[in-house]
């Protein structure tokens, strides 16, 4: 009942909304509210601005970051109109591990169980790979390298980028003992030169 001069006042306040942050493996979403990174669930007001990122750990890459289901772009501005669920995914970096077979050997790379002796392969980052090059009849593995890095014949190694493996073999050089008797000369002619006492031979020869 109005008997005089009347002031009606009143307040409202914005609608707060939660801002659910499902993290990916081996990612990491954030959201900046007011200033402040939160990378779990927080509350937003209505028509709040929200940024939103993702990043991937090392050794991955990102694929997507969704708000509500839609996709975005990481590092866009968002406005919260209600409970929001913020997702992304990230997945494994894939290297190219070559090799070229040197004359008189065969490479032979185990990754996951199984044995592989086609080039090149593709590696997940992170994964251990064993080394195995086999000579041929009568070769021997000189040396092996990964990348610049000479390793070792049948060890394992952790891949963490693209690699090339080198390898080189000779062949096998064998003594060839020459026990002359009393009163006579025995010789071998090898590759055109004479011997009458022990000498080294490739194998082959």
């Amino acid at each position: 009942v109005v008997t005089d001069n009347v002031t009606i006042s009143g307040s409202t306040s914005a609608n707060s909304y939660l801002v659910t942050i499902t993290q990916p493996a081996n990612g990491t979403i954030s959201a900046v509210y007011n200033n402040i990174t939160h990378t779990s669930n927080f509350y937003a007001e209505y028509g709040s601005t929200v940024r939103v990122s993702i990043s991937a750990n090392t050794g991955y890459h990102v694929n997507d970051i969704t708000w509500n289901g839609n996709s975005v772009a990481s590092g866009s501005t968002q406005t919260v109109t209600g409970n929001v669920t913020l997702t992304g995914s990230v997945s494994v970096n894939i290297y190219s591990v070559s090799f070229t077979n040197p004359i008189g050997a065969k490479f032979g790379i185990l990754y996951q169980g199984v044995w592989y002796y086609d080039s090149p392969l593709n590696i997940a980052h992170g994964s251990t790979i064993r080394v195995q090059v086999d000579p041929n009849t009568g070769y021997q593995v000189d040396s092996i390298k990964l990348g610049n890095t000479v390793i070792t014949n049948g060890s394992d190694h952790t891949i963490t980028g693209a690699a090339s493996l080198t390898a080189t073999a000779s062949l096998k050089t064998y003594t060839v003992t020459i026990n002359n008797p009393t009163g006579a000369t025995i010789s071998a002619t090898a590759n055109g030169t004479n011997y009458t006492n022990t000498f080294t031979a490739k194998h082959g020869t």
